[in-house]
């Protein structure tokens, strides 16, 4: 995994920060896409809670006829970007 660089955290740790970590779960996008298979736990919990995130969203919009169908179809486009964008910036050098 190339990285950008390493940065302080909110609790002042030193993290190593992958060039998509602007979104909370661009590092572990970012390790899957350069090959560790042990980021696919993470990722698939971001996904979770980003759909559930949408769900709720979809609901507060008043928009429950399909809001399954419709988070489920939004948090996989948006990892769908997400894992696209880390492999563009992995490989894409």
């Amino acid at each position: 995994m190339h990285l950008h660089g390493d940065f302080t955290g909110a609790l002042g740790e030193t993290v190593e920060a992958p060039r998509c970590a602007a979104l909370p779960s661009g590092q572990a996008a970012a390790k899957l896409v350069a090959g560790d298979w042990e980021a696919i736990v993470p990722v698939i919990g971001y996904t979770a809670v980003r759909g559930a995130l949408i769900a709720v969203g979809l609901a507060v919009a008043g928009e429950r006829e399909h809001i399954v169908r419709n988070a489920i179809s939004g948090t996989l486009a948006i990892e769908t970007f997400v894992l696209g964008w880390a492999a563009i910036k992995e490989y894409g050098k």
